[in-house]
C-alpha cells in the first residue's frame, strides 16, 4: 500500500520543492477496524487520535484490499483530524460518515507539510490524485 505512495511522494519533493524546506512528513497506515485485526503495517488504531490530527497536509483512505479511494487535503481552514472528522465518527468504534466509496474504507495515511506552507497541500492533493488515480 504505502510502496507506490512513497514512491510518488519521494518524486514530488525532488521535481517540484525547493532544496532546503522542511521534507513533508509520511505516516504509516492507521487503522479503522482494529477489531477486525492489525496487519503489521498498521502504526496505529481507532480509539487513538489520528496521526498529526492537529496538522495541514493531505490525508488518504484505503481499503482492505490496499485500493486507494480517496486523497484529500486539509489546509487552509481545516486540520488533518478535522478532515478525517467528516469521513469518520464515533468513541469506541469507527462509523463512517462518508460512504460513496466502491469499497469499505479501512486504512488512513497522513502526509504533513510543513508549519506555515499549508498552501503546499494543495499542490500535493492533486498531484497525488493525478498519479496514484483514486477510485
Amino acid at each position: 500500500m504505502l510502496g507506490e505512495l512513497r514512491r510518488c511522494l519521494e518524486e514530488y519533493q525532488e521535481k517540484y520543492r525547493r532544496p532546503g524546506i522542511p521534507a513533508l512528513e509520511l505516516r504509516g497506515m492507521y487503522a479503522l477496524y482494529p477489531e477486525e485485526g492489525l496487519p503489521d503495517f498498521v502504526e496505529s488504531h481507532w480509539a487513538n487520535p489520528y496521526p498529526n490530527a492537529e496538522r495541514k497536509g493531505v490525508c488518504l483512505i484505503f481499503g482492505r484490499s490496499g485500493t486507494l479511494l480517496y486523497v484529500g487535503k486539509a489546509s487552509t481552514g481545516a486540520s488533518l483530524g478535522g478532515r478525517l472528522g467528516t469521513h469518520f465518527a464515533g468513541k469506541k468504534e469507527c462509523r463512517l460518515l462518508s460512504t460513496d466509496w466502491t469499497e469499505r474504507s479501512t486504512f488512513v495515511a497522513t502526509i504533513t507539510v510543513p508549519a506555515g506552507m499549508s498552501f503546499e497541500a494543495a499542490a500535493l492533493e492533486v498531484y497525488l490524485i493525478r498519479r496514484l488515480k483514486p477510485l
